[in-house]
């Protein structure tokens, strides 16, 4: 059964557009406008992200990585307008209080 999908305002813990929202999804205007020439996409971002998680756990740790994933998103200097629902939805449920493992979409 499905559910009718709620917005909420975004707050300190699900603001990942960081105030670029109106330049989302707008006619004329490239999904990678805001990026610095030669920065990374949010999904090379991310793959880095993880690599960089690998390295410093030496193996898999779903908690390191997630917890670089939260700060990196909420904290990320060159933002990335072009952020997929995966991500938008994620914080949405992680503002919500859940855990972060928790609030990641499970089907």
């Amino acid at each position: 059964q499905l559910r009718p999908r709620v917005i909420l305002e975004p707050s300190l813990k699900s603001d990942i557009m960081g105030g670029k929202e109106i330049l989302f999804s707008q006619k004329g205007v490239h999904p990678h406008r805001c990026l610095v020439a030669g920065c990374n996409t949010l999904s090379g971002q991310i793959t880095n992200l993880f690599i960089q998680s690998l390295a410093e756990a030496g193996t898999y740790d779903r908690e390191h990585f997630l917890e670089l994933y939260v700060r990196h998103m909420l904290n990320q200097p060159d933002k990335d307008v072009h952020i997929d629902a995966v991500h938008v939805e994620f914080f949405e449920r992680y503002a919500r209080g859940n855990k972060a493992y928790y609030s990641a979409g499970l089907g």
